[in-house]
């Protein structure tokens, strides 16, 4: 008897990514939203339907490309996890950005949750890196606006980011195919610098982690919903995938990251950038568990990606319904939000409990798993540490925005539909994964041994939000909202701004003239052979 749905029906023995690719390319063609909608949403139950056939650990698509095996299908219990909750948020914000996306944003986003979805089951660089440069791509025409200036410089800001990672990535891909002479995706054998560049630029560590909230404060807020669940997780999973294991150093970075990601967030007073830096804490969490590299860690790692999407998802979506109701989302002259949006309220403060590790909300089961699969005392206090941090950053999210009676501000529009739709489908789902530990654990085929609701380990989860709460009266003058100033340039926007320059005038010197063009190949002759130097050094 067949065993699985591939067995049954082999069609379905395809990348899921692939899928929503051609439901993108069909909503080109539709004439309205309701039809856009109604494709994407059956691209991803399609999609989905493939996901819980395919089977794990196996090969499943290859072919032979220049003497090099491609991998275009290949499943492990990591990458099924997300790519099924990146149904269940797409899902969510497909339904949440429905009355708000252009004709062009429909088939972009589908494109860019394809993408995201095929470089989950890849197996070879190749194909990594093509996925990789294409959700790049996507999302910086997610982002662009010709009649929007702000956006025009955000989106030319983030690909100049991005695409210098590209290249870290394209730079490390052949130092490694040179040395090793396969394209198989694994832990690279040399260029691993390169590695650690491109993806510490697109999970966002600190650093290099400026694109996420000068983006995601700067788009219009359906937009933002889209983008916050997936770039920095693409990139988390590839630091999973590429960057060795059981490596103590980058378990440290990873707290250094949660700390100092936090520490950004409190003291920030528009939502959405409270949100972005909070953002580059909480991947401080899923880097300490790929770098303990036991079982247990990279699996509480991998939980975390999917409860972050999840939390991190709704509040990005509570941001945006404060947005559309009130037309702004400084918590300077937000307050008594409670009693006026009661159902943003509700699920704002469930993520809120989720993301601050509060017992029996989400959060809390990875983050969990994450400190008992470690007896390192840095790195558990360190995690306590940026606890204490999240749930005082969040306190002050609900009480600034929500609980005190602030500047009462005028309710413009009710909410719609189907963003009250999107945050009781997404809080659901995360009150079901919350609840379920044993079913969590098995769909990572892990029995971790763990009594999640003893008294101890709640009481453990307890103590980062009771001693938040405690000190919330004593700094609350000290955080307390302030007008939120424009993101200043950084240095990475002086250096693009210098790159651009001098691109201009390169563009001038290509006159047409023989010889200078002569001079040009001579010029970059002399480039090659220096590349083959620094491969010979690396």
């Amino acid at each position: 008897m067949p065993s699985t749905l591939t067995d049954i029906l082999p069609l379905t023995l395809i990348n899921p990514g692939i899928i929503l690719i051609i439901t993108g390319f069909i909503s080109i063609f539709l004439k309205n939203n309701k039809q856009r909608l109604i494709i994407s949403l059956t691209g991803l139950a399609t999609a989905l339907f493939i996901l819980l056939g395919l089977p794990e650990g196996e090969r499943l698509l290859t072919f032979v490309f220049l003497d090099f095996e491609i991998i275009l299908l290949e499943v492990d219990a990591i990458s099924r996890n997300i790519a099924l909750v990146f149904v269940a948020f797409g899902t969510s914000a497909f339904i949440f950005s429905y009355n708000f996306s252009t004709r062009k944003e429909f088939p972009l986003v589908n494109f860019y949750l394809g993408f995201s979805f095929i470089i989950l089951f890849v197996g070879d660089f190749i194909s990594f890196f093509i996925a990789w440069e294409l959700i790049t791509l996507s999302a910086f025409f997610l982002i662009y606006d010709i009649y929007d200036g702000v956006r025009q410089h955000t989106a030319q800001y983030y690909i100049l980011m991005h695409v210098f990672g590209g290249l870290m990535l394209l730079w490390g891909i052949i130092l490694h195919v040179t040395e090793s002479g396969s394209v198989i995706l694994a832990v690279p054998e040399r260029g691993m610098i390169f590695f650690l560049l491109s993806i510490g630029i697109k999970l966002a560590f600190v650093g290099v982690h400026t694109w996420l909230p000068r983006t995601y404060a700067n788009i219009p807020f359906h937009v933002s919903v889209i983008l916050s669940a997936y770039t920095s997780k693409i990139g988390v999973y590839g630091l999973y995938r590429l960057i060795e294991i059981d490596n103590i150093l980058l378990a440290y970075f990873g707290v250094f990251n949660a700390i100092l990601g936090v520490a950004l967030a409190i003291t920030h007073s528009d939502i959405r950038k409270i949100l972005s830096y909070s953002i580059v804490s909480q991947i401080g969490y899923m880097i300490v568990g790929i770098g303990i590299g036991n079982e247990l860690g990279i699996v509480g790692g991998g939980f975390h990606i999917v409860n972050h999407i999840l939390y991190k998802g709704l509040h990005f979506i509570m941001a945006g319904t404060i947005i559309y109701s009130i037309g702004h989302d400084n918590l300077e002259h937000l307050g008594g939000l409670w009693k006026k949006l009661p159902l943003t309220f509700i699920t704002g403060l469930i993520a809120s409990l989720s993301i601050a590790g509060f017992p029996f909300f989400n959060g809390y089961l990875s983050k969990t798993m994450i400190k008992h699969s470690t007896d390192n005392q840095i790195l558990y206090y360190g995690m306590i540490i940026a606890g204490i941090g999240t749930a005082l950053t969040f306190i002050k999210v609900i009480y600034f925005g929500f609980i005190r009676e602030g500047d009462n501000p005028e309710i413009k529009k009710q909410p719609l539909f189907s963003m009250r739709f999107s945050m009781v489908f997404l809080t659901i789902i995360m009150m079901a994964t919350a609840i379920l530990p044993d079913q969590m654990e098995s769909l990572y085929n892990i029995s971790t041994g763990i009594n999640y609701f003893s008294g101890y380990e709640i009481w453990s989860a307890l103590q980062p939000n009771l001693i938040a709460l405690a000190l919330f009266p004593v700094v609350k003058r000290a955080i307390s909202p302030h007008p939120e100033k424009p993101i200043e340039p950084d240095f990475y926007c002086n250096a693009c701004n210098y790159f651009i320059e001098f691109d201009d005038n390169v563009s001038k010197i290509h006159t047409g003239d023989t010889v200078r063009y002569v001079t040009w190949v001579l010029f970059t002759l002399v480039l090659l052979l220096l590349n083959f130097y620094v491969i010979n050094l690396f």
